[in-house]
């Protein structure tokens, strides 16, 4: 596999780039994985602690290259969070992002549920290898910020979001 970039470039927020052939003792520490028991995907931070923009990586892509983006913060989140999100209150004023689309799109084919109804009973099947990754470009205050859907050892789809 070829990467997008050589190692130690620093991307603009709002750009994920492929990076291949690097240990990941060198992407710095691991703050978090998804899902938590046998894990897929690890989120690595360059600089933990810091609350400026910086270099993040996340691992366990089907190529075996990981995956770098610049963030001041990145955090999984679950299919069962996004589905109370999604389905509860706030979607009425959240339109519908490329990666709702797409998460729609996997649900029928997973759990065999319509639009905008939660997956059900099949929802630990879509949690094993399906997540979402927020991003935001600053800590704290963010009127926008990036999701990353993960699905299958690939990014499926990314968008930028608004809370205004």
């Amino acid at each position: 596999m070829k990467s997008d970039i050589a190692f130690g470039t620093r991307l603009p927020y709002g750009r994920v780039a492929k990076i291949c052939g690097v240990a990941d003792r060198q992407l710095g520490e691991k703050i978090a994985q998804y899902p938590e028991r046998r894990p897929k995907h690890r989120l690595y931070d360059s600089a933990p602690g810091s609350t400026r923009p910086h270099t993040f990586y996340i691992t366990g892509f089907d190529d075996g290259c990981a995956r770098q983006f610049t963030a001041a913060m990145a955090v999984f989140g679950s299919v069962e969070m996004h589905e109370q999100l999604r389905y509860g209150l706030p979607a009425e004023v959240q339109p519908y992002s490329d990666t709702d689309k797409a998460y729609e799109k996997l649900k029928r084919r997973v759990c065999n549920k319509p639009r905008r109804k939660p997956c059900g009973s099949r929802i630990g099947q879509m949690a094993k290898d399906t997540v979402f990754l927020s991003v935001y470009e600053r800590f704290g205050g963010n009127s926008q910020w990036m999701n990353i859907l993960l699905h299958g050892g690939d990014i499926v789809a990314q968008d930028r979001k608004s809370g205004l």
